[in-house]
């Protein structure tokens, strides 16, 4: 017979109380996911719907619509399950990740106990900062990056517990997903030297200057150490700054048969409008101010709008990855692009965006995951002229004034009041009343 719990060691009753906290988040999962399907009035095909690996409704967002339509949904019903889904997606994350002060005081005391050593969590100014770190852990990698740079291994928030050993979806990613994703800015195109060039000349036409050449060519010398004869494929932008440095590129891979190579217009340059007019200057100077993510050039882009075109992007590849065989995808493509293709696959908040230092000219940044997991790191980055590869993650700027405050939700706390940014504040700060 079973020994009650009093009479077993202290690291059974640790293991018992997590062991019991699982099975309890599984089957509130499944009772949620459940209820939703019969909301949604599909209730006649929620084993089938099951059988998908779906355990929440959170899930239902990483099937594709032929999923949905090969089990005898209408798209109808298909196209509101997806809305609904994601809808679901936030509220069921918190459902996971939350964590009473009761149950977490209870393990910690245990496994304090256990490994006879002080613990922080088991005060509660402790069980708090647990509770923070579990929501929002990419706040703790920044707060550990020294302000200098940012590497952001955050996939497992947007996957709920069990869903990537079980979705179908997971389990094809983790077998098609290339090993390494290489990003490659441009060479230095002549609008980087003459940002006039740009009144006169559409920026997609810019061609490479004599140094941006040499940099593309020592980009093929630096791109053959990575991948040391493994297979590889190429998307490329279709400006012809990028056609260029991928041509130089490929001097290094003469002798090497069957490279693909795939235009894809998603990852152009932001659009400033189409040619420049004489008050860019000014504009740049003024989306600083208004917020340089979301101001759009007249005629143009904001960031956020690439940032759209990004997820536009990352969704095909999530279906070309379910069937694919390379080893390494080189995206070769234009510095802010690139940086937006990574916080969206990388779930880096919108608000890093302003800290992040522009990449250099033949910079690569290099994401690798291994074999047995879907999940993408920032390996390093690699500037050209540089022999040492830099494993610290995306480069962020220092000196910034601080983030603008946002109400925590605490009624008592002081009412927060904008400043008008064009009375000659350089920053839109919020501050408490006086």
């Amino acid at each position: 017979p079973a020994r009650p719990l009093a009479r077993r060691s202290l690291g059974a009753r640790a293991a018992l109380i997590r062991a019991a906290r699982r099975a309890r988040r599984a089957m509130a999962g499944n009772e949620l996911l459940e209820d939703f399907l019969v909301q949604q009035g599909v209730q006649g095909f929620i084993d089938a719907i099951k059988e998908l690996g779906v355990k929440t409704p959170g899930d239902l967002t990483y099937l594709h619509a032929a999923d949905l339509r090969g089990l005898g949904l209408s798209l109808v019903q298909v196209r509101r399950l997806q809305a609904e889904s994601e809808k679901a997606k936030s509220g069921l994350r918190r459902l996971h990740m939350s964590v009473t002060f009761e149950e977490k005081d209870k393990e910690d005391k245990v496994s304090e106990a256990t490994t006879a050593a002080p613990s922080m969590s088991s005060s509660p100014a402790g069980s708090t900062r647990m509770r923070i770190q579990r929501s929002l852990s990419f706040t703790g990698e920044c707060a550990s990056s020294c302000g200098k740079y940012v590497n952001a291994p955050v996939f497992e928030d947007r996957v709920s517990p069990g869903t990537s050993e079980c979705s179908r979806f997971w389990q094809e990613q983790k077998k098609g997903r290339p090993l390494r994703l290489i990003f490659v800015r441009h060479g230095e195109s002549e609008g980087n030297v003459d940002r006039s060039l740009t009144k006169y000349v559409p920026d997609h036409l810019l061609h490479l200057t004599a140094q941006g050449r040499r940099q593309a060519v020592d980009a093929g010398r630096r791109l053959a150490e990575i991948v040391r004869g493994e297979t590889m494929k190429f998307i490329v932008s279709p400006y012809v700054r990028t056609i260029e440095t991928l041509n130089g590129i490929m001097q290094s891979f003469l002798d090497v048969q069957d490279i693909e190579v795939r235009e894809d217009v998603r990852i152009r340059e932001q659009e400033h409008g189409n040619f420049d007019s004489d008050t860019m200057p000014q504009l740049h100077q003024a989306a600083q101010k208004f917020g340089p993510f979301y101001f759009r050039f007249p005629d143009g882009e904001s960031p956020a709008d690439c940032y759209d075109r990004a997820s536009l992007f990352l969704e095909s590849m999530y279906r070309g990855w379910e069937h694919n065989s390379i080893q390494n995808l080189v995206i070769v493509s234009h510095g802010m692009m690139i940086l937006v293709i990574i916080m969206r696959l990388m779930q880096i908040p919108i608000s890093e965006f302003a800290h992040l230092e522009p990449l250099s000219n033949c910079e690569f940044v290099v994401l690798e995951r291994s074999p047995d997991t879907p999940k993408f790191d920032i390996a390093y980055t690699w500037a050209h002229g540089q022999e040492e590869r830099d494993f610290n993650g995306l480069r962020r700027k220092t000196g910034l004034p601080p983030e603008v405050e946002v109400w925590d939700g605490n009624l008592e706390a002081p009412l927060l009041v904008s400043t008008k940014i064009r009375a000659g504040s350089d920053l839109c700060a919020a501050h408490p009343e006086a």
